[in-house]
């Protein structure tokens, strides 16, 4: 009997597309990586591309960090303290 490829068996394999997702947008624009709310944003975006619950996950998490990177940067700007 054959194992079929779900749930955690494909988790290599979506990974391997994450990895290969976050090579190229580096390689395509490094400059987005600039900053970590810019480096967060663009991880967010490549990794939506994983597939899979774990792409979903990645993604959600790293584009909460980008915009609480954002706040926190919005907040020194303005001499405000984000908490």
């Amino acid at each position: 009997m054959h194992a079929r490829r779900a749930g955690d068996g494909d988790c290599g394999s979506t990974l391997k597309r994450g990895g290969a997702a976050i090579a190229a947008a580096l390689a395509e624009n490094p400059a987005d990586f600039d900053t970590a709310a810019g480096a967060a944003a663009r991880l967010a975006a490549a990794v939506r591309s994983m597939g899979g619950t774990s792409g979903a996950l990645y993604s959600l998490g790293l584009s909460a960090a980008a915009g609480a990177r954002l706040l926190a940067s919005a907040g020194r700007r303005a001499g405000c303290a984000v908490q």
